[in-house]
This record gives C-alpha cells, sequence and structure tokens, in this order.
C-alpha cells in the first residue's frame, strides 16, 4: 500500500457520504491499483449488494486517487477531473456489504486534459466490472 484512505481523503475532491474509493496500492505513470471495503451504510449499495453505478464511481475515484497521488508525487497539486463518457461497459457481479474489492486502472492514452483509461473491479480473481473511461481533467 501507498497512501492510506485516511490520505486518499486529502487528494481527492469527493467528500463523505460519496467516498467509493479506499487505500492506493500501487500508483505508476500507466497503472493504478486501489482497495475498497464495502460498507452498510455506503450510499450506492441497494438491497445488501454495491451497485454497478457505485464500481463504476469506485473506477472513477481510483483514477482521481491515482493522478492526485502521482501530482503530489511531482510537486503539483492535485487537480478536479470528471467523467467525460464511459464506453465498453460490461457488468458481471455485484459485491456484498461487507466485502473488499480491487480495482485496476490501466492508462490507454492521454491527449491533453483527457485520458482514456481501461478500469476493472475484482473480488479475489473474479471481474465485476470492466469499462473504458474518458476522465477529464478540468484545470
Amino acid at each position: 500500500m501507498i497512501l492510506a484512505a485516511n490520505k486518499v481523503l486529502e487528494i481527492i475532491p469527493q467528500k463523505a457520504p460519496f467516498v467509493m474509493v479506499g487505500n492506493l496500492l500501487q500508483a505508476e505513470e500507466n497503472e493504478l491499483t486501489s482497495d475498497f471495503a464495502i460498507e452498510k451504510d455506503n450510499v450506492l449499495c441497494e438491497n445488501g449488494v454495491f451497485s454497478t453505478p457505485g464500481l463504476m464511481e469506485n473506477i472513477a475515484q481510483t483514477c482521481a486517487a491515482g493522478f492526485g497521488y502521482l501530482a503530489q508525487q511531482n510537486g503539483a497539486e492535485p487537480q478536479v477531473g470528471f467523467i467525460g463518457s464511459i464506453t465498453r461497459m460490461k457488468a458481471y457481479k455485484n459485491p456484498n456489504i461487507g466485502e473488499t474489492i480491487t480495482t485496476n486502472i490501466k492508462v490507454v492514452t492521454t491527449f491533453e486534459s483527457i485520458t482514456m483509461v481501461k478500469g476493472e473491479s475484482f473480488l479475489g480473481d473474479e471481474k465485476l466490472l470492466e469499462c473504458e473511461m474518458k476522465i477529464v481533467i478540468a484545470g
């Protein structure tokens, strides 16, 4: 782990109750990894499971945490970004409350303020969701 969940909160723009990322496990220029424990009071849980929109938000917040961490490592301030689009999304399964997911991000390409990523969420070895996401940095 390179950044504990409480430190992640210092670099992402989201605040409780809309935090959907935990510890930052890896942050390299082209690859990011986080984990996230699903708690019963999570606003994106429905009927005891973490929703598909929650999984997509987790991917976006993993990007925010990873890009923010990398910016700090380079002496810059983390910047605010937003989801520009989501494509090629496939949802396979939703995790239950009490489970911890791992999310992997691979940077596909960057052009000016737009970064295309491929995100995948897992429960152990089981893939939960995959998608491509355009992240636009508003700065």
